[in-house]
């Protein structure tokens, strides 16, 4: 008699083919007022990525205007199979960029994939 390499409790291969993963971006575009260097705002930006990394478990990245000094585009990811929790978190992500008092919030997209 086979055994089943399923353990009790997990899905079967029809339920996770069912079971959608959802990936939610986050496009954040700031101004950082205060800098007046790239050496300054690579700190500032540094110190609130590693900070939403530890916090939200979410991969966060500098992805444009990487040559202005008091500008900066940032990109966040999250993923998982509740579309709502998904969108939590980036909007999570937001708020924490919102309290820096460093940067100032110009715009934010979230889409999802």
């Amino acid at each position: 008699m086979p055994r089943s390499s399923q353990t009790r409790g997990s899905p079967s291969c029809l339920e996770a083919k069912m079971m959608a993963y959802i990936v939610g971006i986050l496009q954040v575009e700031t101004h950082i007022p205060l800098c007046n260097s790239l050496k300054e705002k690579r700190g500032v930006l540094l110190n609130l990525l590693n900070r939403i990394r530890k916090k939200l478990n979410v991969s966060a990245s500098e992805i444009g205007q990487c040559d202005k000094w008091r500008a900066a585009q940032l990109g966040f990811a999250a993923g998982g199979t509740d579309r709502d929790i998904v969108e939590k978190t980036l909007r999570a992500v937001v708020g924490i960029v919102e309290q820096d008092v460093h940067i100032d919030v110009v715009d934010y997209e979230i889409e999802f994939v």
